[in-house]
């Protein structure tokens, strides 16, 4: 009859002292709190572990368990702190307070990211979400950008060759029931920023853009190390080289003309060049590759469009194009040199007149006096000839001759 009376009073307990029961999801090394409940701060407790001793507090005193979990475990106002998490401590944690039992279920999450670290653009990555205790749960990756990837059954998602938009925080989410786990993943990638087409007019300069989204010089991406960055011309193979010395900081600069020049160079960050006075022919692919001592690399594809019409003059003469005032000043000096050529013929043409005349008025002077000569030579001829009287005659007649004529 005795034993009848017990098995039913324990009955009644049970009936009248519902089990109260709650879910936990934690990350794995982090800690996980468990209430048990607020008849703990005015009634001793005891805390199991799949009916194992964790914690008591009794009238005898308090008492810990033994065994790992126990020594990482720590109970405060009747609330159980597990600290440096393991898989292993995943399961039912009861605390019981008389004749009160508070069963609480724990997960434990495991989040892993292959490879680990700081990523550089287009590298795989895969992210896993696991929990052990519960292989069926409701797993979900949401991406920095607010999309959710549905992962598989063992909650892994793959990402294959890493983008920019990749960098920032992801969140693996655990739903169960009206419950929410959240746990944010800080993903971080270094790349190029890209900038991949350009369009210049001929004859101009145009800058070709080659940077990266992070400096190299303060952590995460520290770790890597610059080697040289390599610009290349896919059409004629023509490669810039920008190559880290050692033991130095500034850069040693190889160029294929002068048509090539550094841009703002920031030596850790910043690798655009300047490819001055371009022409059609140059329009086309080109390639910045920048290498790692790590031997990774990173390589961003720029596409060039030089438009306008070929202006027909040579290359050294471009910049004059671009520089009104260079041009200005080199027509005045065409100006002034035509001028002072124009003056010089004018002069040699005046100096050739001026001689040409003076060598005929000479000329006309010198026939005069021949002609002069010979008429006086006529006249003494005819007085000799006549010498009887008949000159006189001869010359009057001929004076009246010249006097008709003259008249």
């Amino acid at each position: 009859m005795a034993y009848r009376l017990t098995f039913l009073w324990s009955f009644l307990v049970v009936l009248l002292c519902p089990v109260a029961s709650d879910v936990f999801y934690a990350l794995e090394g982090k800690e996980v709190k468990m209430p048990c409940g607020e008849e703990s701060r005015r009634q001793y407790f005891r805390w199991l572990f799949e009916d194992t001793l964790i914690y008591s507090d009794e009238k005898s005193g308090s008492r810990r368990g033994a065994g790992q979990l126990a020594q990482r475990s720590n109970v405060r106002s009747g609330t159980l702190t597990v600290s440096k998490l393991q898989s292993s401590d995943a399961g039912k944690y009861k605390c019981v307070v008389n004749d009160l039992e508070n069963v609480h279920q724990l997960h434990v999450v495991t989040v892993s990211i292959i490879p680990s670290g700081p990523l550089l653009q287009s590298t795989n990555l895969q992210l896993s979400c696991t929990v052990k205790s519960n292989p069926t749960a409701n797993i979900t990756w949401i991406h920095p950008k607010g999309r959710q990837l549905q992962s598989t059954t063992k909650g892994a998602v793959s990402v294959s060759s890493v983008t920019l938009s990749d960098d920032g925080m992801w969140i693996c989410q655990i739903q169960e029931n009206k419950k929410l786990f959240r746990n944010d993943v800080q993903i971080k990638v270094l790349g190029l920023i890209p900038n991949t087409n350009l369009s210049v007019n001929q004859g101009a300069s145009v800058l070709l853009p080659c940077a990266l989204s992070s400096s190299l010089s303060s952590p995460p991406f520290n770790i890597f190390q610059l080697d040289k960055i390599v610009w290349q011309n896919r059409k004629d193979a023509d490669t810039f080289v920008m190559s880290k010395q050692e033991g130095k900081p500034e850069f040693f600069v190889k160029k294929p003309n002068k048509e090539w020049e550094v841009g703002d160079l920031k030596q850790d960050k910043n690798f655009s060049v300047i490819l001055k006075n371009v022409k059609k022919a140059q329009s086309g692919g080109y390639t910045c590759t920048v290498f790692f001592k790590s031997n990774d690399s990173l390589t961003l594809e720029v596409n060039l469009e030089v438009t306008g019409d070929d202006p027909g003059i040579h290359p050294e003469t471009s910049d004059n194009q671009k520089n009104p005032w260079i041009s200005e000043r080199l027509t005045i000096w065409i100006y002034l040199a035509l001028g002072c050529g124009l003056l010089v013929v004018f002069i040699i043409v005046g100096v050739v007149l001026h001689r040409r005349k003076k060598r005929t008025k000479k000329e006309k002077r010198r026939k005069l006096k021949a002609m002069a000569t010979r008429e006086y030579c006529k006249c003494n001829r005819v007085e000799t000839d006549r010498p009887n009287g008949s000159v006189k005659e001869g010359t009057s007649g001929r004076r009246g001759q010249h006097g008709h004529e003259d008249r």
